[in-house]
């Protein structure tokens, strides 16, 4: 009787230890199925959900720093320049001996050639000098030139 106590008890051990190992493996076979799944269907749409996030940071970002920085002011040629400028600037022109339709580089030459008789070491005078940089940087302002 005991030895057919101990023949069911390592007969059931043994049934028991090859369920449990059947189970391991069954589950370690679940794991694998489900990184493979995850590798091959889920990672692929959570890229692109990271990609599709980031750009929406980037666009929500990019608004807010536009909204930061307030409306940017137009070129001025839709807007009616003001009379004092006008006159300014017609001065400008005048001093450097320009017509009233004239190149960028018609400004240079002309301005070249004011600078060579006004400069102080040619004879002429510092406030002249002063007067003819002034002119120039009045009429490349305007311009919008460099």
């Amino acid at each position: 009787m005991l030895l057919v106590l101990l023949l069911g008890w390592v007969v059931f051990a043994y049934v028991f230890a090859a369920l449990l190992h059947l189970l391991a493996f069954l589950l370690m076979c679940l794991c694998e199925a489900l990184a493979l799944l995850f590798r091959a269907v889920l990672w692929p749409l959570c890229k692109g959900l990271f990609r599709l996030l980031r750009s929406a940071f980037l666009i929500l970002f990019y608004f807010a720093d536009e909204l930061r920085r307030g409306p940017e002011r137009e070129d001025r040629t839709d807007e009616p320049a003001e009379p004092e400028f006008l006159d300014l600037y017609a001065q400008a022109a005048a001093r450097l001996g320009l017509p009233p339709v004239f190149e960028a580089a018609e400004l240079e030459r002309a301005y070249r050639q004011a600078i060579r008789k006004a400069h102080p070491d040619a004879g002429g005078s510092v406030g002249d000098a002063q007067e003819i940089n002034a002119a120039r940087d009045l009429i490349v302002r305007a311009r919008g030139w460099k």
